[in-house]
Order: structure tokens, then C-alpha cells, then sequence
């Protein structure tokens, strides 16, 4: 019968997973990164000027500690979805000032809506 096999809809009918068209290929990116294991004299225009090689960056938010002290992390949006895959897989595991930094897209919280 044609439809059925692996990961057709006939074969979903009954399982409690809906199904959905393969998305081979596709990759969904966050354009705001999070930089991790930074350097503590590591500062906003430093990172941007890292960044920028790989795209516009919208913005740097170096975290920092109740005494204003790097958390040696940082958040990094850049301007479109390109450039944060390029950043990634250029800027992650590399050298920063003698450590080595990781460097991937943050996961945004979204806002749970009241009585739910």
C-alpha cells in the first residue's frame, strides 16, 4: 500500500505523535549567542570586534557579578541568523586571550502568559 513505511502519516494514525514533513537540511539559529570561559579583562568592545568578523553585531552584555566582576560570560546578538552560524563555528573551542571560550546560541526563556 503506498504511504505506508517509516515516518509516513498512515503509519502516525495511531501513535500519539503527529506527524511532521522531514526537515533535512533545515537548521533553525538563535541570533543571539552566549560566550562562555571569557577572559576576565575581556570587555564589550573586545568581544565585538571578535564577533564582527563573522557578521553585524547588534550587541554585547558582558554578565557581571553583584561587585560589577566579569562572570567571564557573555551575550552576543548578531544581526542575522548567518552570522551567528558563522560566529559558532568560528569562535567556538578557539583561543581568547589563553582560554578557551565556547560559543553557542542561547536558549531564550519565553514568557509563560498568566493561568497558564
Amino acid at each position: 500500500m503506498t504511504g505506508e513505511g517509516e515516518g509516513s502519516p498512515v503509519d502516525c494514525l495511531f501513535s500519539q505523535f503527529r506527524w511532521r514533513p522531514p526537515t533535512k537540511g533545515i537548521e533553525r539559529v538563535s541570533t543571539t549567542l552566549y560566550a562562555n570561559n571569557l577572559p576576565l579583562t575581556a570587555t564589550e568592545e573586545g568581544l565585538v570586534s571578535k564577533f564582527a568578523k563573522f557578521g553585524g553585531v547588534l550587541s554585547v552584555r558582558i554578565e557581571r557579578d553583584a561587585g560589577g566582576g566579569s562572570r567571564r560570560s557573555a551575550f552576543v546578538e548578531m544581526e542575522n541568523a548567518l552570522g551567528a552560524r558563522k560566529a559558532i563555528d568560528g569562535l567556538n573551542m578557539a583561543n581568547f586571550d589563553g582560554r578557551v571560550v565556547s560559543v553557542y546560541a542561547a536558549v531564550i526563556p519565553v514568557a509563560k502568559t498568566a493561568g497558564k
